[in-house]
């Protein structure tokens, strides 16, 4: 999906500062997902927006871990 959408528009540069526990989580998810830096900023942003397509549809994200209690993701 991510592939198609950049053949249909020209690539834009952007720049970004990441530090402290910021540059160490994207680092982190990164390596956990075999993934360069601007993939995990990318699937990160398509996740918030669908989160928020969902809210705004009125929906809920709702995160279940074992033997745990339900979360509302909230935005």
């Amino acid at each position: 999906m991510l592939e198609e959408r950049n053949r249909t528009r020209d690539p834009e540069k952007l720049s970004f500062i990441f530090e402290g526990k910021a540059l160490e989580d994207l680092r982190e998810i990164a390596e956990r997902e075999g993934k360069e830096l601007d993939e995990v900023i990318e699937s990160a942003l398509g996740l918030k927006k669908w989160a928020l397509d969902v809210k705004e549809d009125g929906g809920q994200v709702i995160v279940r871990r074992k033997r745990a209690e339900d979360k509302e993701l909230v935005l």
